[in-house]
């Protein structure tokens, strides 16, 4: 009896120990649970690298860009000869910046469960004016008073928002969709334009900073000849607005198979056109020239197109950015229009409109994982 009694004890401490090691393990995996849709396990890296940011952003002045490569954020001279982490330390995980007229930085930082929006300023100082997951990327207005952002509220709703530089929240919009691209400002900084991705839906929602929301583009994706309607799908990109701030342009694909369409849509008449076939990849962002008589895209290699739809070109091959690894290229006008950023897997590139003059402007990597200017130079950019 007495050796039936020890051996029941000895299995009951077994199963006790099974259960403690279940704990500590389901502990151990709760930092990359949290934020993660239906239970997968992801970092929060992982979950927000996809839908980052990654095109360059210029300075006021021209002189610098601030652009995400990989896991970090770098502000590197125009010449390439300088170029410095933001912020300059700490763990990688920055994601999706955008640079205000006098220098401050919004971005994601994903190196925590729960996504932040910070603001960094001079001398590093930093402030999280936001936490939640899945946020999307932030943009500063044109005259750095506001920022807008979007991040879910529910399954499948997420709200557009317009915040002060200090996080207080001045405008938002709620829109029964999920993925989402970078949104974009007016040149008059009183409405930003957010572009949404849902499966069989693509939509514009147009917020100004008095509250008032709505939809300028809703399309529903059209089923490919031959495919049931739950096959195709729609990939919108972000939009850019015409310097009057009256139409805006954006690129549709609707189905898998079918091209890419640049569109306008004028916010007066809300009338729509189609312009013109673009590609049959799908094209993340597109940017307008200052002058407002060309726009940029590329889905790997650059293109410029005019407004019309007329002029469409080449300016820059996949195969001369070699020995770079190609992720996805994206590209920027400069504030005077005379070269283009291009931001190209780990890289920094620029060249003139007319594809000439292509200069690197990053390096390799430092000891610590940092990359380094084309052109090393110490100091700041």
């Amino acid at each position: 009896m007495m050796r039936k009694m020890t051996g029941m004890a000895g299995g009951l401490r077994a199963a006790l120990g099974q259960r403690i090691v279940l704990m500590l393990a389901a502990l151990a995996l709760l930092p990359v649970l949290v934020g993660s849709p239906c239970g997968s396990i992801h970092t929060p890296q992982e979950m927000v690298a996809p839908y980052a940011n990654r095109a360059p952003q210029w300075s006021a002045d021209g002189q610098s860009i601030v652009v995400n490569l990989g896991a970090g954020i770098y502000r590197v001279s125009a010449a390439g000869d300088s170029m410095a982490r933001i912020p300059r330390r700490g763990e990688f995980g920055q994601f999706s910046p955008s640079l205000s007229p006098d220098g401050r930085v919004v971005y994601l930082d994903a190196t925590a469960p729960a996504t932040r929006v910070n603001v960094i300023g001079d001398w590093g100082i930093k402030r999280s004016i936001y936490t939640g997951r899945f946020v999307g990327a932030p943009a500063w207005s044109p005259d750095g008073k506001h920022i807008a952002f979007n991040a879910p509220i529910g399954d499948s709703i997420s709200e557009a928002k317009i915040t002060t530089a200090r996080g207080s929240v001045i405008a938002r919009h709620e829109v029964r969709s999920g993925a989402r691209r970078k949104p974009v400002w007016s040149n008059d900084g009183k409405q930003a334009a957010f572009s949404w991705n849902c499966w069989r839906r693509c939509m514009v929602t147009v917020l100004d900073i008095g509250g008032n929301g709505r939809t300028v583009v809703d399309a529903a994706v059209i089923a490919e000849p031959g495919k049931p309607a739950h096959e195709t799908e729609g990939t919108l990109s972000s939009v850019a607005w015409s310097p009057d701030d009256r139409t805006i342009y954006y690129a549709l694909k609707q189905g898998r198979h079918l091209p890419t369409v640049l569109y306008s849509t004028n916010l007066s008449t809300m009338e729509t056109k189609r312009i013109s076939d673009l590609s049959t990849d799908k094209i993340r962002d597109i940017d307008i020239s200052p002058d407002g008589s060309k726009l940029i895209f590329a889905p790997y290699r650059l293109f410029v197109i005019n407004t019309d739809g007329t002029g469409r070109r080449e300016i820059l091959a996949e195969e001369a950015l070699y020995p770079n690894i190609i992720r996805y290229t994206i590209g920027s006008w400069s504030p005077d229009g005379s070269r283009i950023a291009v931001s190209s897997g780990n890289a920094l590139f620029t060249i003139a409109p007319d594809g000439s003059d292509l200069r690197v402007l990053t390096g390799g990597f430092d000891d610590d994982g940092n990359r380094v200017p084309a052109n090393a130079k110490t100091g700041r950019p």
